[in-house]
């Protein structure tokens, strides 16, 4: 693959982390099925990594008496 294409920041870091360092930089988080990366841009045969976060404390779940 050609282009700027970078190894994750932090092999430790959350995917959280990951998301929002790249968002903040104007990059994606990418993968081929194998690998995943951080890149300004989707090259053929990549997709863009996905992901949904949700605060659960924002909904707490009522608990039956």
């Amino acid at each position: 693959m050609t282009g700027a294409v970078f190894e994750l920041p932090d092999p430790e870091a959350t995917l959280l982390e990951v998301m929002r360092a790249a968002e903040a930089r104007g990059m994606h988080l990418i993968h081929n099925g194998r690998e995943i990366k951080v890149s300004p841009i989707v090259p053929p045969g990549w997709f863009r990594v996905a992901a949904v976060f949700r605060d659960n404390n924002r909904h707490p779940q009522r608990r039956a008496a």
